[in-house]
């Protein structure tokens, strides 16, 4: 994808995003797992995305809703413990680390469904997928966000790469197995050429630095050749499914 096709692009959903109060998110994350997927290639093959924008809905849905059930379980507990450790602090903190711990689960679901429906244009389907627990997916962005904050970016190439080495190791696409190889210094020179224009640029900048990470990443990610234990992954993965 051509980057001002991809600034436009992600200007473009984070705007409709915000302004929707995030009941866009899963249509937005739809169109962009989407163009992403379908404007990269694995060793000069094409791949296809057979997502739908029901299925993301119902997993931001049914997460949205758990997160309200929770949150309200805490206010109902904070509303039983003694007055004078009842404050708006301790009600506020308990219910935004509930929200993000919330968010951080229904991105990795999204992340995993983006997989499940990403296949080769030129093969017969196989199984699509991450072979990975969901609670050490969450777990896994829930440290690299934190660490790339506490950075102020600075050191976020370094996460991004041992966050997506993780994701992309325990990824098939039609029964290959996925690496990624990219380098880290390259990421980084541009990485931080990105930042500065979008600190001088109030933020202008900003689609230039995702489209620096997904440009390395579609470039060093190749297909892996399986050995006798991913086989095994694999077919224990499309028997469990069947």
């Amino acid at each position: 994808m051509s980057l001002p096709r991809f600034y436009l692009l992600t200007a473009g959903l984070v705007l409709v995003t915000v302004l929707s109060a995030t009941v866009l998110y899963p249509l937005s994350y739809y169109f962009n797992a989407k163009i992403r997927t379908e404007n990269s290639l694995i060793d000069g093959r094409t791949l296809r995305f057979d997502g739908k924008v029901r299925s993301a809905y119902v997993i931001y849905v049914t997460g949205v809703i758990a997160t309200a059930f929770i949150v309200a379980l805490i206010n109902f507990i904070i509303g039983v413990i003694p007055v004078e450790l009842k404050t708006r602090t301790v009600n506020y903190t308990a219910s935004g680390l509930t929200a993000a711990v919330s968010a951080v689960f229904i991105n990795a679901r999204l992340r995993r469904w983006e997989k499940e429906n990403t296949h080769f244009t030129d093969s017969v389907e196989g199984f699509s997928g991450m072979k990975t627990d969901i609670f050490k997916s969450a777990l896994k962005s829930a440290v690299t966000a934190v660490l790339g904050l506490v950075t102020l970016g600075i050191a976020y190439p370094l996460v991004y790469k041992v966050r997506q080495s993780y994701y992309i190791g325990v990824s098939f696409v039609d029964g290959k197995k996925l690496i990624l190889e990219g380098k880290l210094l390259p990421l980084y020179g541009k990485w931080l050429f990105y930042l500065f224009l979008t600190v001088i640029t109030f933020g202008l900048g900003f689609p230039l630095l995702f489209w620096t990470l997904r440009k390395w990443e579609a470039e060093g990610t190749h297909i892996r050749e399986q050995n006798p234990r991913d086989k095994g992954i694999m077919n224990r993965s499309v028997q469990k499914d069947s």
